[in-house]
């Protein structure tokens, strides 16, 4: 490991929608990297303003066998770092410490391993699957590359190309959120493999909660913070608050096998349902997405009923209560509910999450014995009824015996 080794800027292009990549030359005497490693890049001078510092982290995209020069590719966030960069000449000095890891193909030798990358994410992973393609190692890889579009997936010709080149190597584009059952379809057996994360911190906190919901064992679960995101420390405020998300996601897991787990945008339509919800009310995924939940309605509850929820979490609070829904087979079924909004950096409210457990067992065992009851009330007032009536028989016939009697 080095520190602050000057190194040379060869170039810095364009390599898909606002993404750069930057090429660095380097004394090979001074300096080696294994595949997957990170460096932390210092500049010494900005030549804009940058709030978070003249340092970053990132991943290098290079095989090591490029001996002598490493890449980076970073998203054009507008920042002063990455503006000096993205318009720097060439000779242009910077500063490396490293390299370290959280990933490496080392840690992966021998295991077959599934990488979930989101945008420049792809970074770490690319490096590895360079290195294992040219040494035409037996490493079985597999990548499911997640973008918003085909003009935002960096190096995405090159790594079809690799995959033509490379028979255990293996790839999925995907141009929408990486589920679970995008994982499914194309990772066989996956509670075997070995995953590797790299990419925006949400999209790596829904990733590893999709992975522990699936049973996949956090052990087998490798987490790569460093992937050319803004960070100002070597951890740093961002990667601590991913880890405290990814334990918090794994935590939420748990309770998401359990309970119907839904989030919705300001306006209230849905932008995430859990298993548990599709399981719930027959509806798939992508019936529920971007609905309100006005498509659960049973016509059981009044409108000031769902109004009190509303007034209830505008204001800022938790609503909690039983409401009875209807499912896509117009089956009904009774859920207990705590609805509540999430809040921004300034406090305003920018959606709402709601934790339903299923009730409707416990519904139809309370209605039972209220049926129950009732017929046993029933059952009381018939008795008593008899029993007033043979009492009120009783005197009548005493009285018919007393008149008898009178007459001898």
């Amino acid at each position: 490991m080095v520190e602050k080794l000057p190194v040379k800027l060869v170039s810095c292009k364009s390599i898909a929608e606002s993404t750069y990549e930057a090429v660095f030359e380097y004394d090979p005497n001074l300096f080696s990297f294994n595949a997957g490693q990170y460096v932390r890049i210092t500049i010494p001078k900005l030549k804009f303003e940058d709030a978070k510092g003249a340092s970053r982290d990132f991943s290098i995209a290079s095989s090591p066998n490029t001996k002598g020069s490493f890449s980076i590719a970073f998203r054009n966030t507008g920042s002063g770092f990455k503006r000096t960069l993205i318009e720097a000449e060439k000779g242009f000095i910077v500063e490396i410490t490293g390299p370290q890891e959280i990933f490496s193909l080392k840690k992966a030798e021998g295991k077959f391993v599934v990488f979930i990358a989101g945008g420049i994410g792809i970074t770490p992973f690319l490096s590895v699957i360079r290195f294992a393609t040219e040494q035409k190692l037996p490493q079985k890889l597999v990548l499911l590359y997640g973008n918003s579009n085909v003009e935002s997936a960096a190096y995405l010709e090159e790594l079809k190309e690799l995959e033509r080149q490379n028979p255990n190597f293996t790839m999925a584009a995907v141009f929408t959120h990486i589920t679970g059952d995008i994982i499914r379809q194309n990772v066989k057996d996956a509670e075997s493999k070995h995953f590797c994360l790299a990419g925006p911190p949400e999209m790596v906190v829904n990733a590893n909660a999709e992975l522990i919901g699936m049973g996949i064992e956090k052990e087998k679960i490798c987490v790569e913070e460093f992937s050319g995101y803004e960070k100002k420390t070597a951890v740093s405020d961002d990667a601590v608050k991913m880890n405290t998300e990814i334990k918090v996601g794994a935590l939420l897991v748990a309770l998401e096998k359990a309970a119907i787990v839904s989030a919705t945008d300001i306006k209230g339509n849905i932008i995430y349902a859990n298993d548990k919800f599709i399981e719930i009310s027959k509806y798939s995924h992508g019936e529920l997405l971007g609905q309100n939940h006005r498509i659960l309605k049973s016509g059981y509850h009044e409108e000031a009923f769902y109004k009190n929820i509303w007034d209830t979490i505008l204001a800022g609070k938790i609503w909690h209560g039983e409401i009875k829904n209807k499912a896509k087979d117009n089956t009904f079924y009774w859920v207990d509910s705590s609805i509540g909004p999430t809040f921004g950096d300034k406090g305003e409210i920018t959606g709402y999450i709601a934790v339903r457990f299923p009730i409707t067992q416990i519904k139809k065992t309370e209605e039972e014995l209220v049926n129950k009851n009732q017929e046993l009330e029933k059952m009381n007032r018939l008795m008593i009824g008899r029993e007033l009536k043979m009492v009120e028989l009783k005197k009548q016939i005493e009285r018919l015996k007393n008149k008898s009697g009178g007459g001898n």
